[in-house]
């Protein structure tokens, strides 16, 4: 009996010290965040969290924590374990508006518009998640206006180095029938000054041949016309 009453004893007293320790670590993490020391904060969550790993009334605020410190992923995860552990409408409204925030910060902005959404079926009063919705759908939008001009500087850029390929073959069968003219232009004067040339020397030699034998017959050469 002695030996009933002493474990009954020990375990209250672990169980109220258990108790005080996540007390003072929950304390501790709230005045850290008040402060702006995220950090410290998320030290001291981390502790109760792990004096109470099955207790999920602190996901939001190790949510919020992990938001302010940039890991959004993380925050999205608190949330969405805060969503289902809360039964009252507006509470989970919060923690879809607040998952929608994270999408968001992650540029997963098709998700953060389904999470706003989600928001908004529980609370359509709420202005912040109509306006952040919005803001999610102008992303949504911007994104697709994006890739549909990507796809049409692609095609046109394709349609350009086409274009640009037709023209270099065509200059290039233009440069080489000017090379093959331009060798004919050069052969083809030079035959016809040979031509020439051979004419002018067959005639010379006719004249020559024609004066010479007139003057060895004492016949004078004809004077030209003056013009």
């Amino acid at each position: 009996m002695k030996n009933l009453v002493v474990t009954l004893i020990l375990l209250t007293v672990s169980s109220s010290s258990f108790s005080q320790e996540w007390v003072d670590a929950v304390k501790r993490a709230r005045k850290s965040y008040q402060a702006s020391d995220y950090k410290k904060a998320l030290t001291y969550y981390q502790r109760a969290q792990k004096l109470a790993p099955d207790d999920v009334n602190l996901s939001d605020e190790i949510g919020q924590t992990s938001y302010k410190l940039g890991d959004f992923e993380k925050s999205e995860q608190f949330f969405q374990e805060n969503t289902a552990a809360k039964s009252s409408k507006l509470e989970k409204a919060k923690s879809f508006h607040n998952i929608g925030n994270s999408r968001m910060k992650n540029k997963n902005y098709q998700g953060a518009a389904e999470a706003y959404k989600a928001s908004l079926r529980l609370h359509p009063e709420s202005d912040k998640t109509r306006y952040n919705l919005s803001e999610a759908l102008r992303q949504i939008k911007k994104e697709a206006q994006q890739k549909q001009n990507q796809s049409k500087s692609s095609e046109n850029q394709n349609d350009a180095n086409n274009s640009n390929g037709s023209n270099k073959d065509q200059t290039n069968r233009g440069s080489e029938r000017n090379k093959e003219n331009q060798k004919s232009e050069n052969r083809w004067p030079n035959k016809t000054t040979d031509r020439i040339l051979k004419e002018l020397m067959k005639k010379d030699a006719e004249t020559k041949q024609k004066i010479d034998k007139n003057l060895r017959r004492g016949v004078a050469p004809k004077s030209g016309k003056d013009w």
